[in-house]
């Protein structure tokens, strides 16, 4: 009730529908590969190809997985960044598990 009061003196308000401020929660939108390509969030599969040349695809997974502490299982944990990575990793259909193993 206290930030209502202060609301009275906002000149702009600012929302977000992606759930970015109000979730902490990302998804990749758009990527840049020479590129400016829009990505479907909502797409449950998606074709890593259709972002990343086939030669450079085994360097973007593991520098994307290993690289950093944040998880998807059991439960999502880490920085909001890195969990938005490992959630279009895998939507293309990546092993996380496995890569991380190996």
């Amino acid at each position: 009730m206290q930030a209502c009061e202060t609301m009275g003196g906002a000149n702009c308000i600012c929302s977000d529908k992606t759930g970015t401020l109000t979730q902490n929660k990302m998804n990749i939108q758009m990527m840049w590969n020479g590129n400016m390509q829009d990505v479907d969030a909502y797409t449950k599969s998606i074709n890593l190809s259709s972002y990343i040349p086939e030669a450079k695809q085994d360097s973007f997974i593991r520098s994307t997985i290993v690289n950093n502490s944040s998880d998807l299982f059991p439960e999502e944990s880490g920085s909001a960044t890195d969990i938005a990575l490992l959630k279009f990793i895998h939507r293309c259909g990546v092993d996380i598990a496995a890569y991380r193993q190996q």
